[in-house]
């Protein structure tokens, strides 16, 4: 499936997909997110260049993947709550587990690196945690994905505003709190 709308800031290597979710995810949609209840759904898929070949087994490749996912949190977490004030329903999975961040888990985690290779159509290496490969970028991407009930035209203006802020500086520890609880705190340490 050929994505409708490719955003990107090549500068700062990151790439933005919108596309209607797999297969595989409107199939399971229910067992992945058992809370969700709107009717449409849209993916965002967001691709980050990595300093490092991700596939490999290092303790750098390890910090980056922290500071990838830091980044991707923070990011996600505002386009979230822009969609949430004009009452769109939006979750966003975390790479590292495959579970939704802001509700509750599912019987079945998502799978970012599946999903991108069924959207678009990148192929994968056969390691041991499999790892996407990218046109440019080769296995140097991490992959990170939000699913709303948003259409696009009303994403993609959420997605330009938003000017990459999360991505130009060095990215915070990413911190969610609910009911004045800290649910999910990521360091780029941990």
């Amino acid at each position: 499936m050929t994505p409708i709308e490719a955003i990107a800031d090549r500068e700062l290597g990151i790439e933005i997909y919108l596309s209607h979710p797999s297969l595989f995810v409107t199939q399971n949609l229910s067992n992945i997110l058992p809370e969700w209840s709107a009717q449409t759904a849209w993916v965002i898929l967001i691709l980050q260049q990595s300093q490092f070949a991700l596939n490999q087994l290092h303790s750098e490749v390890e910090i980056e993947k922290n500071r990838l996912r830091n980044q991707f949190m923070n990011f996600s977490l505002a386009v979230v709550k822009a969609l949430g004030e004009r009452d769109f329903c939006s979750d966003i999975f975390d790479p590292m587990t495959g579970d939704p961040v802001l509700s509750r888990r599912g019987s079945m985690t998502h799978d970012d690196v599946a999903v991108v290779k069924a959207l678009l159509n990148f192929p994968t290496t056969d390691d041991r945690c499999s790892a996407l490969i990218h046109p440019r970028w080769q296995t140097a991407v991490y992959p990170g994905v939000l699913i709303t009930s948003a259409t696009p035209t009303t994403i993609e203006p959420i997605l330009r505003q938003r000017e990459f802020d999360e991505f130009k500086t060095s990215p915070q520890p990413f911190c969610y709190q609910e009911r004045g609880k800290n649910i999910l705190n990521l360091s780029l340490t941990s």
